[in-house]
């Protein structure tokens, strides 16, 4: 993810620039949201390994991106599971939609050279909007 896309000034405007300073943290962030994503993915994997070898293929396994989905999707086709076949779907729980935060804007601090006093040093405020979560699951293929 280029977080550089979501920066935008104090007035609400798309910033075009970005300092070395924010490329770095953006890098750092970066770094450590592919990190998670790999650890959730590989759980996922091992979960998906045990319950195809009980042969249970009704659990939903819940996920941040179709990026993931395509990689356990990917996997999946490893495992040579021929009467199921791995969707995805939003949430679904008793009528209600269950919810996850996605970023939408990264609002600057306040600009380098504000030197007058310490509560002009503010940092990136992070706004995200509530999306619906993403599930991949088995459903048995129609024909078989």
């Amino acid at each position: 993810m280029d977080f550089e896309n979501f920066l935008y000034d104090n007035k609400g405007q798309k910033r075009k620039k970005t300092s070395s300073a924010e490329k770095r943290y953006f890098l750092i962030l970066n770094k450590n949201m592919i990190k998670k994503s790999e650890k959730r993915v590989d759980e996922i994997k091992n979960r998906i390994m045990n319950d195809v070898a009980k042969n249970n293929f009704n659990k939903k396994y819940q996920i941040k991106s179709f990026i993931e989905y395509n990689l356990i999707k990917l996997f999946c086709k490893t495992l040579n599971i021929e009467k199921y076949e791995l969707l995805c779907c939003n949430s679904f729980n008793n009528n209600q939609q269950l919810k996850m935060n996605k970023l939408v804007k990264i609002i600057e601090g306040e600009p380098l050279g504000c030197s007058c006093c310490r509560d002009c040093d503010r940092p990136m405020t992070f706004i995200n909007e509530k999306t619906n979560v993403l599930y991949c699951y088995f459903y048995k293929k129609k024909g078989i």
